[in-house]
Parts: C-alpha cells; sequence; structure tokens
C-alpha cells in the first residue's frame, strides 16, 4: 500500500496536494511558525480549563501528545463559528 504522501501529483492542484489525507494538512499546518494556532485554543479549553494539576506545564502536561498538534485539531467535531 502507498502511504497518501507518497501517491503521483500530477496535475494535482496545491489544495488538492495539501488536503488528500489529515496527516498531511496536519504537517502543513504544523511547519507553519505561528505564535498561537487554533489548535492551541481548541486545546487549552479540552484540557487546560478544568485541569487540576497543581504543576501543569509543557514539561509536565499528561497530554503532551495533544498539545500543539494540529492532526489532533484536526480530528475534533467542527464547532460552529460565534458571529
Amino acid at each position: 500500500m502507498v502511504h497518501p504522501d507518497e501517491r503521483n501529483t500530477d496535475g494535482m492542484t496545491n489544495f488538492e496536494k495539501i488536503t488528500r489525507s489529515p496527516e498531511t494538512l496536519a504537517e502543513l499546518l504544523g511547519s507553519m511558525e505561528v505564535l498561537d494556532g487554533p489548535w492551541d485554543h481548541d486545546f487549552a479549553r479540552a484540557f487546560c480549563d478544568n485541569c487540576e494539576a497543581d504543576n501543569c506545564d509543557a514539561e509536565n502536561c499528561e497530554h503532551m501528545a495533544e498539545q500543539d498538534n494540529p492532526l489532533w485539531w484536526l480530528m475534533q467535531e467542527a464547532k460552529e463559528e460565534q458571529a
């Protein structure tokens, strides 16, 4: 089986190439140097807002796999935009 990132891209638009899989899009998003992405806000709402840890920082967080992880964010249910 061919990994989605290794498929032939002849004739694909850039949009088609970066959205062919959640992993491909997450890799692109993760490579961008942003101070605060939407995945950071949703991570904080999901884990930090109700965290009862005394010393929870980047090194001690039990949710390190989800922190600063665009793929985690892409797999979350979409929420309606607030107007």
